[in-house]
């Protein structure tokens, strides 16, 4: 039986077993990938491991079926899991080619690449509070491919408005709210069991609370992708770990607004208000937190790793 436990965040990297064989460096890389974000913490992933070789799979009994039907958002977060077990990887120096979801090792030592990232892992929560009115440096996404930033008032009330409408749309889903009950609780954050019973009590309070939070976010910044195909979606899945981890070791948090992603009809709103020549994948609001987001429960490594031997 699944159990989620807040243990695994308390992974230093002084147990990188230096002198251990390839495939007990692979299995250590795990415990920085099972920390990724995942859609409604599902942590849809299974870890295959060989004696030179660490491929993501999807867990495709941890799908949602109402709120993802077609898997992209499971995709997004194999990707996010993809891009933690890089940053390691480059962190401990180990010698690697990806392709995808999938890493080839070789034995020896390289110069350690994105140290800064790799702190980052940690330190990355999702953070549903209130924000600080404290200005954020949008040059922190320079050059980022697939990211729209918007920082412009007038923009974030249009978007503030959308945004309403589709929680609108969502919270009277009951089917939607019982697939994100279930798998809140199945994720071991039963804390926010009690926020989702008002979200269908109350949708109206909610829905008004989220607008406030788009239109007084010191940022907004959409991640889109050219297509809508696997591929895509894991790429959009390594962006946005990228970003957050980035945010993360300055001290600035993510939060989401799933909604108006999540229902086809308000994406293509979302599509032409903002004019994206694209896919919008996630939309997030960027600042300082009041409260620091806490950790959420992961599922072991044990319970994620299939050995091919």
């Amino acid at each position: 039986m699944s159990k989620n436990t807040l243990a695994v965040w308390n992974v230093k990297e002084s147990q990188f077993p230096t002198n251990g064989s390839l495939k007990q460096k692979i299995k250590f890389l795990v415990r920085y990938g099972i920390l990724a974000p995942s859609t409604h913490n599902s942590q849809p992933w299974k870890f295959l491991i060989d004696d030179n070789s660490l491929e993501i799979l999807p867990d495709f009994e941890r799908s949602l079926g109402e709120l993802d039907p077609d898997n992209r958002e499971l995709y997004i977060s194999l990707g996010a899991a993809a891009k933690n077990v890089e940053i390691a990887a480059d962190y401990f120096g180990m010698i690697f080619k990806k392709d995808g979801l999938k890493f080839s090792f070789e034995n020896g030592k390289k110069e350690s690449g994105k140290n800064k990232l790799f702190k980052g892992i940690t330190l990355r929560r999702t953070d549903r509070g209130d924000f600080l009115p404290k200005q954020i440096d949008k040059n922190i996404f320079e050059k980022m491919e697939g990211v729209m930033v918007v920082d412009q008032k007038e923009m974030k009330q249009k978007l503030a408005q959308a945004v309403y409408e589709s929680d609108i749309v969502w919270f009277k889903s009951k089917k939607l709210l019982a697939e994100l009950e279930y798998w809140l609780h199945k994720g071991g954050t039963a804390n926010l069991l009690e926020e989702i019973k008002k979200m269908s009590e109350d949708e109206i309070t909610k829905s008004l609370r989220n607008k406030k939070m788009v239109e007084e976010a010191p940022l907004l910044a959409v991640i889109y992708s050219k297509d809508e195909v696997e591929n895509d979606w894991v790429k959009s899945g390594e962006r946005f770990e990228e970003i957050s981890l980035k945010l993360a070791i300055n001290r600035i948090s993510t939060g989401f607004f799933n909604s108006i992603i999540e229902l086809e009809t308000q994406r293509k709103k979302l599509i032409k208000l903002l004019g994206i020549k694209g896919q919008p994948q996630l939309l997030l609001r960027i600042g300082v937190a009041v409260k620091s987001g806490e950790q959420a429960p992961r599922r072991s490594v044990k319970e994620v790793i299939i050995s091919s031997r």
